[in-house]
């Protein structure tokens, strides 16, 4: 028997606005599909804020591919969103 997870796949995508309730609409790179995901539990424990533009890994789940979890933030935001470093 298992805890009742299924794991899901594995994408990149870009913040496009925050939503209430640690709720984010990310738009996924590959599909271009638009998204809704939560932050996985201990990266709220760590007060991770994501900001519209930023890169993140998401992992879809398997029984709604519109809905996922942000399993990190990417650091190479600027070099993907606007192509080049604003510095």
């Amino acid at each position: 028997m298992g805890d009742g997870r299924q794991s899901g796949s594995t994408h990149y995508g870009i913040v496009v606005e925050r939503l209430p309730d640690t709720l984010y609409a990310v738009k996924l790179e590959e599909t271009k599909q638009r998204i809704v995901a939560h932050i996985l539990a201990s990266r709220r424990r760590n007060f991770v804020r994501l900001l519209p533009g930023d890169r993140v890994t998401v992992e879809l789940t398997t029984r709604n591919r519109s809905r996922g979890r942000v399993v990190r933030r990417d650091t190479d935001r600027y070099q993907d969103v606007f192509g080049s470093d604003p510095s």
